[in-house]
């Protein structure tokens, strides 16, 4: 990073860009900056831009003319904006800083747009941020630059030379993932796991933002894998109901299941070893895992090699036996499946079980939906029974007038158009 602050620092000179609300100053050169920043003890910001990025332009007309960011920036911070690929700009300058800064972003740091770099009064890069910020989480990332004990570049500093402010890795772990560098996040977040959280009590370990953290970067040959394996119930009181067994069926599938399947992005076999895979993971885990976790693979595998009808048989037989899934309410997961079935399924009797799912979500639901009624006016019309189905896509109408799929399919009905996707 110290290449980087070099040549921020010293590069001859930036222009600006006047803003509705936000004042973006304007320099002869990146060292009156630093005098200016240093003599009225304000940080700087370089919003690193380019013309191509739609995130550049957003930030522009939604959260730089915000009074709140102006508010923040106009007390703290001279706020800088540095266009990165100005080859066509006239002044030729601005040519030269964007031409050299540009050559520092081979080492990564400045690849997405905008990027945010801040610096101290005395010139020191001490904070990033990347990508689009709605107001509140710019006002957030400007508070976090000012603050010695969330500042990324400070954070890191310390860690690297080996004073560790363990409660602050976290956020730290988590930066460095939002910046891409994903090894530097493991590493992070594992030293915080296995030094410090596993030695906490109880009353301190379990937080909803720690469990969220270790299950990011936990195997099960891990010591913390035992939380979501063994405390579920702990675990999923400061994050949510089935947090523990999304996390460790997750855990089982990245490692017993998906390197059986694909490697490199393509099939290891045509025909899978379902029953070793189950055996397998049943010997290591309990025989509950593989009846949950196979037939999900199942679908992904065979939605994969678009076996649409194999898909299908396997959608019904996990609603026949764990029933309903997916999320929401067992209504709302009636008629995903009951789509699901729709959209890949041309066989009449796979169609007829999505109609009854499809019955039960209406029957299910606490108010009228059209949603749920087009859906199963969709599947109606699929098996030929048109004019039912234009009955059930006018009520769906009239319940949701305002919901563009519901209007497009009605208008394929009186077409006689498909309504789904033709293969």
């Amino acid at each position: 990073m110290s290449r980087i602050l070099f040549l921020l620092l010293f590069l001859p000179v930036l222009t600006t860009a006047q803003r509705k609300t936000t004042r973006f100053e304007k320099f002869s050169s990146l060292y009156e900056i630093r005098q200016k920043a240093e003599k009225e003890r304000k940080f700087v910001l370089i919003n690193c831009t380019s013309s191509k990025s739609d995130d550049c332009r957003r930030m522009d007309t939604s959260v730089f003319v915000a009074n709140s960011v102006d508010s923040v920036l106009s007390e703290k911070f001279l706020a800088i904006t540095l266009p990165m690929d100005s080859i066509n700009a006239e002044d030729e300058d601005v040519h030269e800083v964007t031409r050299q800064v540009r050559n520092v972003m081979k080492d990564g740091t400045i690849n997405v747009f905008p990027t945010f770099l801040f610096f101290s009064p005395a010139g020191k890069l001490v904070h990033i941020g990347r990508g689009f910020k709605s107001k509140e989480d710019f006002v957030k990332m400007a508070a976090d630059a000012i603050n010695p004990s969330r500042q990324f570049f400070t954070l890191l500093q310390s860690y690297q030379q080996g004073r560790k402010d363990y409660p602050a890795l976290p956020n730290l772990s988590n930066t460095a993932r939002s910046l891409g560098n994903d090894e530097l996040a493991r590493s992070i977040a594992q030293d915080f796991i296995n030094n410090y959280l596993l030695k906490l009590e109880d009353s301190a370990l379990y937080r909803g933002d720690y469990m969220e953290l270790a299950a990011r970067y936990t195997g099960s040959g891990d010591q913390a894998f035992d939380l979501f394996f063994h405390k579920a119930d702990k675990v999923d009181k400061v994050t949510a109901p089935g947090y523990s067994q999304g996390i460790v069926d997750y855990i089982i599938t990245m490692e017993e299941i998906d390197p059986r399947l694909w490697q490199n992005g393509k099939a290891v076999s045509e025909n899978p070893d379902w029953e070793g895979m189950s055996g397998k993971i049943a010997a290591k885990f309990g025989t509950s895992y593989p009846d949950r976790i196979i037939p999900e693979a199942k679908l992904r595998w065979y939605a994969w090699k678009k076996d649409w009808l194999e898909y299908c048989q396997h959608v019904i037989a996990k609603v026949d036996r764990h029933g309903p899934y997916g999320f929401g309410d067992k209504d709302f997961r009636f008629n995903g499946n009951a789509w699901d079935l729709f959209l890949h399924s041309t066989d009449k009797e796979q169609l007829l079980t999505a109609l009854s799912w499809s019955d039960s979500a209406i029957k299910l639901a606490p108010a009228p939906s059209g949603e749920y009624y087009d859906t199963y006016a969709n599947i109606l019309y699929k098996l030929g029974r048109t004019r039912e189905a234009l009955k059930w896509e006018e009520k769906a109408v009239s319940l949701d007038p305002y919901a563009k799929d519901i209007a497009e399919s009605m208008d394929k009905m009186l077409k006689r158009e498909p309504t789904w996707p033709v293969r």
